[in-house]
């Protein structure tokens, strides 16, 4: 050990490693007059640790070894019961061609919850026909999102997507009607947080241009923050001083800008290709790096937002989001009309916008009840 040899095979029975631990431990507790040997000796008890705990390592037994082993293999066994990976391929008329086409094709706007419960029930039952569906499937699909520690939230969206596709299978594929059988979970509380005229006012005037066109284009425009640090010239027209891109549910929209944006916008170069907020960033740190890829850009940012909230006194939780949220409030309260939000916000599902202003609805008067009845009394 001490002049560098490998351990002898014979180290591995308990007996000996308890004798070399002890001989190691004896040695290192001599004393001796000189430091270097003393430095010596730590590094000696070092290594010999190192190979105490590889031999130790070693001293598994080949029971525990194959309990492992089989606790692993029926683990996974469970896993591929309940329908963990999709099938690929399926004969016509089964719930694998099917699903695949409608809701895991290449044409598929977005990977959400549709998506999600389609794969689970492939797996689940991809090579049965729509008819053979039962309740008892339904029940086996909703104990997998039950195990997985979702949020309630989640589990709240995805038992709206396994209502969907049950009823387009009943519509379209004669499968049974089972979209009752599926549970309720409590569904997210809105988030009621907005920004007040002069947090907003000292938040653009303490902005850099960068990060104040990424506010009003949050708060004049209701852009969702991600979407507004992505916007480049493409998609802008000078011409007629309006933006046209791409929302999250990837439907297009069209928004005028505001004289503020415009100002920052022609600060920018049209023929480069690179975001505005990313050219204006360039800009003001001309004499540093480059700004970071979309990934650690969109960190920077945030951290950059929320140190600008900071600086200027705000001591409560705000995020950019709620911006967006403000200005639907602000458009709501204006018009009184929930068209005007949803055309503002690019919702597609009326829903969407009143969780935006769930908390913001005025409750009925009694008034307005007497009123009904009276105009009902009128034409009766």
């Amino acid at each position: 050990m001490s002049n560098g040899s490998r351990p002898n095979v014979l180290f591995s029975t308990p007996h000996c490693v308890s004798v070399l631990f002890n001989k190691i431990i004896h040695k290192s507790t001599c004393r001796t007059p000189f430091r270097g040997v003393h430095k010596l000796k730590e590094n000696h008890v070092r290594k010999s640790r190192k190979i105490l705990f590889r031999l130790a390592r070693c001293q598994r037994t080949e029971e525990t070894q194959e309990l492992q082993h089989r606790t692993r293999r029926a683990h996974l066994r469970a896993r591929t019961e309940i329908g963990g990976t999709p099938k690929r391929e399926g004969a016509d008329g089964t719930l694998v061609a099917i699903l695949r086409k409608r809701f895991l094709g290449p044409d598929t706007k977005s990977k959400g919850g549709t998506y999600c419960i389609a794969k689970r029930l492939i797996g689940l039952a991809g090579d049965l026909h729509p008819a053979q569906l039962s309740a008892a499937h339904i029940a086996d699909l909703e104990d997998q999102w039950r195990g997985d520690n979702l949020a309630s939230s989640t589990k709240s969206h995805y038992a709206k997507a396994t209502r969907v596709i049950l009823r387009w299978l009943t519509d379209y594929h004669g499968a049974p009607r089972l979209a009752q059988v599926v549970g309720k979970y409590a569904k997210a509380k809105p988030r009621n947080v907005t920004i007040s005229n002069q947090e907003k006012e000292a938040l653009i005037r303490a902005a850099k241009p960068h990060l104040r066109l990424l506010l009003l284009l949050c708060s004049d425009l209701a852009i969702r923050s991600g979407t507004a640090a992505r916007l480049a010239p493409e998609h802008y027209n000078p011409a007629t001083c309006e933006l046209t891109f791409r929302t999250k549910c990837q439907e297009n929209m069209t928004l005028p800008v505001t004289e503020e944006i415009i100002e920052l916008l022609n600060q920018c170069e049209p023929t480069d290709p690179a975001p505005f907020v990313r050219q204006l960033w360039y800009r003001d740190r001309h004499h540093g790096p480059k700004p970071a890829p979309r990934g650690k850009n969109m960190d920077a940012l945030w951290k950059q937002f929320r140190d600008l909230k900071e600086s200027v006194g705000i001591t409560r939780s705000i995020r950019p989001h709620d911006l967006r949220r403000t200005a639907a409030v602000k458009i709501y309260r204006l018009t009184g009309d929930l068209r005007a939000a949803q055309a503002l916000l690019g919702h597609v599902d009326l829903a969407s916008t009143l969780h935006y202003l769930d908390h913001h609805l005025t409750p009925v008067k009694r008034s307005d009840l007497e009123l009904i009845k009276k105009q009902e009394r009128k034409s009766a």
